[in-house]
């Protein structure tokens, strides 16, 4: 099933009402779903957010991750999280920023797997601040 067709399942919106209500231009949202355009992270929160889907299964649907990477990712808590994803998080934390005094938010740009772990980890995101809380 392509993002596009997973997308239209679970909101019942054709492509160019999706665009309306996102506020995006409908070609662009043409392009990201017919597979000509790269489904960017930035959109898929907006629409997780928006539509209260899984933002892992929007991953797996626009091929950023794997279903299997977005199985190891799923859990409830900290005890959930496997020691790699632990050590990938505090290395991505430790080399963020040249300074503690510069949140990380506005020192790096997150990468799908940086947006999975969040989501595991239910962290809220908001626009403003970035992703993580860190």
């Amino acid at each position: 099933m392509t993002i596009g067709e997973y997308i239209k399942e679970k909101t019942g919106l054709s492509q160019r009402a999706l665009a309306a209500e996102l506020g995006i231009n409908h070609n662009a949202i043409q392009r990201r779903f017919s597979g000509a355009g790269t489904m960017d992270v930035q959109t898929l929160v907006m629409i997780a957010d928006r539509y209260n889907l899984d933002l892992l299964e929007l991953m797996v649907h626009s091929n950023l991750i794997s279903a299997q990477r977005a199985e190891s990712l799923r859990g409830t808590s900290l005890q959930d999280a496997s020691n790699e994803d632990l050590t990938a998080e505090l290395l991505r934390r430790l080399n963020a920023s040249d300074s503690a005094a510069v949140p990380v938010h506005q020192a790096r740009n997150y990468s799908a797997d940086d947006y999975a772990l969040a989501a595991k980890r239910g962290t809220v995101h908001s626009s403003e601040e970035g992703f993580f809380d860190a």
